[in-house]
Order: C-alpha cells, then sequence, then structure tokens
C-alpha cells in the first residue's frame, strides 16, 4: 500500500470518528435564546447584510451579523 493511499484512510477514519463522537442538534430547546434578523436594533453598532437599510444581501460576501463590543470605561480611581 503507498503512503499517499495509508494518509488518506487515515483521514477518512479520523473524519468519521469526529462525525460519530459529534451530536447533532436538530432542534431548538425552550432554554435557547434565538434572535430573528428583524428583531436586531437599529444601532451603529449593530450591523447585518440583510437587513435592507444596510445593502444587498445578494452581493454582499460578508458576515451574516456584526456587533461591536462597547467599550469599557476605566473604573474610577478610589478615593483615600
Amino acid at each position: 500500500m503507498k503512503p499517499m493511499q495509508k494518509s488518506q484512510r487515515l483521514l477518512n477514519f479520523l473524519r468519521a470518528m469526529a462525525t460519530i463522537r459529534s451530536k447533532r442538534i436538530t432542534a431548538y430547546s425552550d432554554n435557547d435564546h434565538v434572535v430573528y434578523l428583524a428583531d436586531v436594533p437599529a444601532a451603529a453598532a449593530c450591523k447585518s447584510s440583510f437587513l435592507q437599510n444596510q445593502g444587498s444581501a445578494a452581493n454582499d460576501q460578508g458576515p451574516w451579523l456584526s456587533v461591536k463590543k462597547p467599550r469599557m470605561l476605566a473604573p474610577p480611581k478610589p478615593s483615600d
């Protein structure tokens, strides 16, 4: 058996093992929090290529949803 065939068989085996070990979730439970794109706030920090006022979804290859993390201010220094 050629080394390339051995490595290909090993990769196929590892891929199959990873598939067997991972549990597939096909539905949302009551504890999951689902946010629909229509419910995304119209703020400068929240951008989606699927919202009508922020660009066309057909031509945009960017992320589906991006949310900028708010900048945290430094805490005040304690008084003596």
